[in-house]
């Protein structure tokens, strides 16, 4: 028969092993599925589910490469265009289609100043976290209303 008193070390140990295993492996996979994710230190956000652009801008000051998110958001380069749809590039190099109407908005932004920065102004933030949680922004782009939830 098994002496419970010198098995319990090794039950418990054996439990914290397991668990540990458990949980980082848990937490590598999810990583492995994780969608458009950013470099380390790199602060995103860009409205609820969004990822913050990432890659070189172009000439007409869009991001390249892409980004998408829950929610049907994405951020990206439009590589080929007709009348009724558009396809960004994303980041692994794939594609999207991306499907217009007659409701489908367009809109464009235009260079803004610090000043134009107020209380109650809608932003989208790209930039470097500081140590102490803080951000150093790289652009901060003001969002007209409804476009960020």
């Amino acid at each position: 028969m098994i002496d419970l008193k010198k098995a319990l070390p090794f039950v418990v140990v054996a439990a914290v092993v397991f668990g540990a295993g458990g949980f980082f492996g848990g937490q590598a996979y999810a990583k492995s599925k994780a969608p458009g994710r950013a470099a380390a230190g790199e602060f995103r956000a860009a409205g609820q589910g969004g990822r913050g652009a990432q890659g070189p801008v172009g000439a007409s000051g869009a991001r390249r490469g892409g980004l998408t998110g829950p929610g049907g958001f994405v951020i990206g380069e439009i590589l080929k265009k007709d009348d009724a749809s558009v396809t960004v590039t994303l980041p692994d190099g794939g594609s999207k289609i991306i499907f217009l109407s007659e409701k489908t908005q367009v809109q464009k932004t235009t260079e803004a100043a610090l000043a134009d920065l107020a209380v109650g102004t809608r932003v989208r933030v790209t930039g470097s976290q500081n140590d102490d949680g803080s951000v150093s922004a790289q652009t901060v782009q003001i969002v007209p209303a409804g476009m960020v939830r």
